[in-house]
């Protein structure tokens, strides 16, 4: 082979591999009362794919390697625009993160998904976001039960959210910490019968009413109203087995 041919090759390689990566997704976030706030986020998850690697009729899936990507975050433009660019093909999940009172959409209003063939683009992945009420807990720790760093495989012994009149549970989101405790918020939608729910794993929390829900439960029931301001929940870790 010349090496003409070899630069010709390689050129036509280059530019096959170059567009099995350049797809794209664009849209719009807009806001219900048209007013986007500061520091919206858009972020692009791809959804890994899985091959069946079994020799016999179990199926036995394996996680695709190449189908493995962090999470992409995009800053919007003043107009709500996002656009990811050099996307190969396959599935993906588009959200927008808010600031505090409006509802995420991959929590509560519908997640983007987006199917991209190679080299494609998909336009038009708008997603509008709703206002909400916003929900604070206040998780006292008098006795430093819980560990220093909490995270969702194993260290975390109190995880805290909202479930839904489904069955669908949303964690709430850690906020800050303290030498005393730790505060979490969640905007959860208006008007909307709703569940805070507490599930232990090593300690118990007791609840405003006194009573140690265990090993998980309802803490309290309650309704967010458009008229109302924040609600507010205050819980306290104790070892487990306290009355």
């Amino acid at each position: 082979m010349t090496k003409q041919c070899i630069v010709l090759a390689a050129a036509l390689l280059a530019s096959t591999l170059s567009a099995q990566i350049t797809g794209r997704i664009d849209g719009v976030v807009s806001v219900e009362d048209g007013l986007l706030p500061p520091g919206v986020l858009v972020t692009v998850h791809r959804i890994p794919e899985h091959r069946n690697i079994s020799r016999t009729r179990i199926p036995k899936y394996q996680v695709v390697a190449s189908s493995l990507m962090p999470p992409r975050t995009l800053a919007i433009t003043p107009a709500g625009g996002f656009q990811a660019e050099g996307l190969a093909a396959g599935r993906y999940v588009v959200c927008a993160s808010f600031p505090e009172g409006y509802l995420d959409n991959c929590l509560w209003t519908g997640q983007v998904d987006v199917l991209l063939a190679p080299g494609s683009a998909a336009a038009g992945r708008n997603i509008r976001v709703r206002r909400g009420g916003v929900v604070r807990i206040r998780l006292d720790d008098p006795q430093s039960l819980l560990p220093l760093v909490a995270t969702s495989h194993g260290e975390r012994r109190a995880t805290i959210g909202i479930m839904s009149a489904d069955g669908t549970f949303r964690e709430a989101r850690l906020r800050s910490r303290d030498a005393t405790g730790r505060d979490f918020t969640i905007t959860v939608p208006f008007d909307t019968p709703l569940q805070l729910w507490v599930n232990p794993n090593g300690v118990a929390v007791r609840a405003p009413d006194g009573r140690t829900p265990l090993p998980a439960g309802t803490v309290a029931a309650f309704q967010s109203s458009r008229l109302g301001g924040s609600i507010e929940f205050r819980l306290q870790v104790v070892p487990k087995g306290v009355p």
